[in-house]
Protein backbone atom coordinates (compact mmCIF):
# COMPACT_ATOMS: atom_id res chain seq x y z
CA UNK A 1 0.00 0.00 0.00
CA UNK A 2 0.97 3.53 -0.71
CA UNK A 3 1.09 6.27 1.38
CA UNK A 4 -1.44 8.28 -1.35
CA UNK A 5 -3.78 5.34 -0.94
CA UNK A 6 -3.78 5.02 2.66
CA UNK A 7 -4.46 8.60 2.90
CA UNK A 8 -7.89 8.04 1.30
CA UNK A 9 -8.72 5.29 3.26
CA UNK A 10 -8.44 7.50 6.66
CA UNK A 11 -10.21 10.28 4.98
CA UNK A 12 -12.95 7.78 4.61
CA UNK A 13 -12.73 6.83 8.46
CA UNK A 14 -12.63 10.37 9.34
CA UNK A 15 -15.82 10.83 7.79
CA UNK A 16 -17.48 8.15 9.51
CA UNK A 17 -15.72 9.22 12.92
CA UNK A 18 -15.27 12.70 12.72
CA UNK A 19 -14.18 13.55 16.38
CA UNK A 20 -10.80 10.95 16.26
CA UNK A 21 -8.87 13.80 17.69
CA UNK A 22 -10.83 14.73 20.59
CA UNK A 23 -9.41 11.81 22.41
CA UNK A 24 -8.71 8.89 19.95
CA UNK A 25 -5.58 9.77 18.36
CA UNK A 26 -3.65 7.54 20.75
CA UNK A 27 -5.80 4.46 19.91
CA UNK A 28 -5.39 5.22 16.42
CA UNK A 29 -1.73 5.77 16.07
CA UNK A 30 -0.83 2.39 17.99
CA UNK A 31 -3.50 0.26 15.97
CA UNK A 32 -2.62 2.37 12.43
CA UNK A 33 1.20 1.35 13.44
CA UNK A 34 0.00 -2.36 13.90
CA UNK A 35 -1.77 -2.20 10.91
CA UNK A 36 0.99 -0.88 8.54
CA UNK A 37 3.79 -3.18 9.91
CA UNK A 38 1.92 -6.22 10.15
CA UNK A 39 -0.10 -6.11 7.09
CA UNK A 40 1.61 -4.13 4.99
CA UNK A 41 5.34 -4.52 5.93
CA UNK A 42 5.58 -0.81 6.35
CA UNK A 43 8.03 -0.09 9.22
CA UNK A 44 6.54 3.14 11.17
CA UNK A 45 7.33 5.03 14.44
CA UNK A 46 4.60 6.92 16.98
CA UNK A 47 5.34 10.40 17.90
CA UNK A 48 3.96 13.18 19.93
CA UNK A 49 3.01 16.61 20.13
CA UNK A 50 3.76 18.03 23.36
CA UNK A 51 0.94 20.05 25.10
CA UNK A 52 -0.96 21.03 28.09
CA UNK A 53 -1.48 18.15 30.83
CA UNK A 54 -3.89 15.59 30.83
CA UNK A 55 -6.57 15.92 33.15
CA UNK A 56 -4.57 14.00 35.89
CA UNK A 57 -0.26 13.85 36.53
CA UNK A 58 0.94 12.05 34.08
CA UNK A 59 5.17 11.73 32.85
CA UNK A 60 4.34 12.71 29.20
CA UNK A 61 2.47 16.09 28.54
CA UNK A 62 0.94 15.77 25.12
CA UNK A 63 -1.57 17.56 22.85
CA UNK A 64 -1.51 14.34 20.04
CA UNK A 65 -0.25 11.53 19.22
CA UNK A 66 0.77 10.29 15.48
CA UNK A 67 2.41 7.95 13.31
CA UNK A 68 5.85 8.71 11.25
CA UNK A 69 6.34 6.36 8.36
CA UNK A 70 9.89 7.63 6.88
CA UNK A 71 9.44 11.75 6.00
CA UNK A 72 6.00 11.82 6.56
CA UNK A 73 3.51 12.09 9.81
CA UNK A 74 0.22 10.69 9.70
CA UNK A 75 -2.66 11.34 11.45
CA UNK A 76 -6.51 10.73 11.35
CA UNK A 77 -6.63 14.37 9.25
CA UNK A 78 -3.94 12.79 6.81
CA UNK A 79 -0.43 13.14 5.81
CA UNK A 80 2.35 16.00 6.70
CA UNK A 81 5.98 16.73 5.91
CA UNK A 82 8.26 15.75 8.97
CA UNK A 83 10.16 18.49 10.65
CA UNK A 84 7.39 21.23 8.96
CA UNK A 85 5.26 23.54 11.06
CA UNK A 86 3.81 21.68 13.52
CA UNK A 87 5.55 18.32 12.72
CA UNK A 88 9.01 20.05 14.02
CA UNK A 89 7.70 19.70 17.33
CA UNK A 90 7.25 16.06 18.05
CA UNK A 91 8.81 13.64 20.19
CA UNK A 92 9.69 10.08 19.94
CA UNK A 93 6.73 7.60 21.94
CA UNK A 94 7.55 4.07 22.28
CA UNK A 95 4.85 1.26 21.60
CA UNK A 96 5.32 0.03 24.98
CA UNK A 97 4.33 3.89 26.93
CA UNK A 98 1.57 4.07 24.45
CA UNK A 99 -0.05 1.00 25.15
CA UNK A 100 0.62 2.00 29.02
CA UNK A 101 -0.78 5.23 27.97
CA UNK A 102 -4.16 4.28 26.12
CA UNK A 103 -5.36 2.03 29.29
CA UNK A 104 -5.42 5.12 31.26
CA UNK A 105 -8.93 6.66 30.42
CA UNK A 106 -8.04 10.28 32.04
CA UNK A 107 -5.76 10.63 30.14
CA UNK A 108 -8.06 11.33 26.47
CA UNK A 109 -10.38 13.70 25.94
CA UNK A 110 -13.70 11.69 26.76
CA UNK A 111 -16.13 13.20 23.47
CA UNK A 112 -14.32 10.52 21.55
CA UNK A 113 -12.65 8.54 23.96
CA UNK A 114 -15.59 5.66 25.09
CA UNK A 115 -15.60 1.94 24.67
CA UNK A 116 -18.29 2.35 21.25
CA UNK A 117 -15.84 4.83 19.53
CA UNK A 118 -12.82 3.17 19.98
CA UNK A 119 -14.01 0.08 18.94
CA UNK A 120 -14.97 1.05 16.14
CA UNK A 121 -12.20 3.08 15.24
CA UNK A 122 -9.92 -0.37 15.74
CA UNK A 123 -12.63 -2.04 13.01
CA UNK A 124 -12.13 0.09 10.79
CA UNK A 125 -8.22 0.46 11.03
CA UNK A 126 -7.81 -3.79 10.46
CA UNK A 127 -10.41 -3.08 7.29
CA UNK A 128 -7.19 -0.93 5.90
Amino acid sequence: MILEELELKLYEINKELPDINYGGCGTFSYHLKKVLEEKYNIKSEIYYLPGKPAAIKYDILFSHIVVKVNDTIIDNNGLYEWGSGWTSNLNKLSEEKLREMLDIPELWNNKFYNDGNINNLINKLYQI
